[in-house]
């Protein structure tokens, strides 16, 4: 079973990612985003103060550093967790703004690619046994100003069916925007999946995963 190892929250584009891309950035993270000169490592997700019993998410993110990176986290976990176009394209309606690049319609396509590399075709139900699921284990941001931050997530998907699983590290990225009330995806590639960032992770980082930039998730 194979399974891509890199995603944009909407799309399955892979770009090379070039040397300078794939350098930490934290230290030169602007203030303009409470939070954003700080190293958090680990760093303890929050929940924003709303929750949409439907989609299972949380809304209603602070506007800091902390609250883009839980907000991402929660909404990556959500959407990389999907197998059903119908509730990925509510999901992508509910957080991308309105001029971006993307549509709700573009959210379709990763749950139709995560089925068919599984094994299921596009529109049957799915069955029982068959589950896919995004953990984020660690975290890296780039370009913090007061109304824009990029999060690259370091993820574990673990897609399961009735002949076993399989557990894959993989990144999960989205370029958030704050809209006034809350942070909302720009609909934008963020110019590089960050391909060459992709490493192991367990309950502590490695060296090789810190020299990268990598921070743990808790939440």
């Amino acid at each position: 079973m194979a399974i891509v190892l890199a995603y944009r929250a909407g799309s399955d584009a892979a770009d090379e990612a070039s040397p300078s891309e794939t350098e930490s950035s934290e230290s030169s993270e602007s203030t303009g985003l409470p939070g954003a000169e700080q190293i958090y490592d680990p760093l303890t997700t929050v929940e924003g103060s709303e929750y949409d019993g439907e989609l299972y998410i949380f809304r209603g993110y602070e506007r800091t550093y902390v609250g883009a990176v839980s907000a991402a986290t929660n909404w990556l976990t959500a959407y990389g967790s999907s197998l059903d176009p119908a509730y990925s394209e509510q999901l992508g309606a509910e957080l991308l703004v309105d001029d971006g690049k993307q549509t709700p319609e573009d959210w379709r396509d990763y749950p139709l690619n995560r089925r068919e590399e599984i094994g299921l075709t596009a529109t049957e139900a799915v069955p029982d046994g068959w589950a896919l699921s995004a953990s984020p284990v660690a975290y890296q941001t780039r370009n913090a100003s007061a109304d824009r931050i990029e999060v690259i997530l370091l993820t574990r998907l673990v897609a399961a069916t009735p002949y076993g699983s399989e557990s894959v590290n993989t990144l999960l990225t989205m370029d958030l925007v704050w809209t006034g009330t809350d942070w909302a995806d720009s609909g934008n590639d963020m110019g590089a999946d960050y391909t060459t960032l992709k490493v192991e992770v367990g309950e502590e980082a490695s060296s090789e995963a810190k020299e990268l930039g990598w921070k743990l998730l808790t939440r």
